[in-house]
């Protein structure tokens, strides 16, 4: 007989089968993933977390590995069963078994790849709108909030996003009539070029300013409220400045203006 009180007693107790449920526990073991991502430096994130926190994603978002006829009543989808490890492999000298060491089933470079894949989308929308929130940014493109996260501040630290503006309506403001001037001249000194472009900087009329190849040497693009407002803007510019030949040209029709670029 079993002695009472004992560790030999264990093992003639029926083991508890019954299915242990937490309420929204992917939901806080993925929320705290995504704060020990979020707040960890980079190069000390571990690559389990990583993929802890993709798999959490995973099963919130289509169900768990396995599961009954009540998970699949309920709408619940069944993830398709993992790729059975490798068989043992017979040893043909002794006979034995000897195991091969399982190979990973994707390379630390791939899983960057596929972590990052949605992630691309931030930089490939043209219609971006950078003051959505995360939360808003991730379901639009069909992420989560941490790697979005991640995404704009290597996008920020990398300078390709320079900086977050608000671009105002001219015509709602008064600016309505929007000028193209093309410059000549016959100086090409440093000494006249840092003066021009101090003048075309000081000048909030002028939005863009180019220097070009060919006959016409720069060409800006002015935004005023009326004609008589780029005439006095022009007395005023051309008194500042030696310039040859000066010719301006009125838009009549807006075709295309974005600041979007495409990548």
């Amino acid at each position: 007989p079993v002695q009472h009180g004992t560790l030999a007693e264990l093992g003639t107790v029926e083991p508890d089968l019954d299915e242990v449920y937490l309420e929204d526990g992917l939901e806080r073991a993925a929320e705290s993933y995504r704060r020990y991502l979020e707040e960890t430096e980079e190069s000390a994130r571990t690559p389990e977390a990583m993929r802890r926190l993709a798999d959490l994603q995973i099963e919130q978002e289509y169900g768990v590995i396995g599961g009954t006829s009540e998970t699949l009543s309920s709408g619940i989808v069944e993830m398709a069963a993992p790729e059975s490890a490798a068989l043992p492999r017979i040893s043909a000298d002794s006979g034995s078994e000897s195991r091969r060491p399982a190979e990973p089933s994707e390379s630390e470079l791939a899983f960057e790849e596929r972590a990052t894949q949605r992630e691309e989308l931030l930089t490939a929308s043209e219609d971006f709108d950078a003051t959505l929130p995360l939360e808003e940014i991730a379901r639009q493109i069909g992420s989560t909030k941490s790697p979005v996260w991640n995404r704009i501040k290597k996008l920020k630290a990398a300078g390709v996003i320079d900086r977050e503006v608000a671009i105002l309506n001219a015509d709602k403001i008064g600016l309505t009539e929007t000028f193209f001037i093309s410059i000549r001249t016959d100086q090409h000194t440093s000494d006249w070029l840092g003066r021009f472009t101090e003048i075309v900087n000081e000048m909030p009329e002028i939005l863009e300013c180019h220097r070009l190849t060919g006959d016409v040497d720069y060409i800006m693009k002015v935004r005023v409220a009326s004609t008589r407002d780029f005439d006095l803007f022009y007395k005023r510019f051309i008194g500042r400045i030696n310039l040859f030949n000066v010719t301006s040209s009125l838009s009549m029709e807006v075709i295309k203006e974005t600041t979007a670029i495409k990548v």
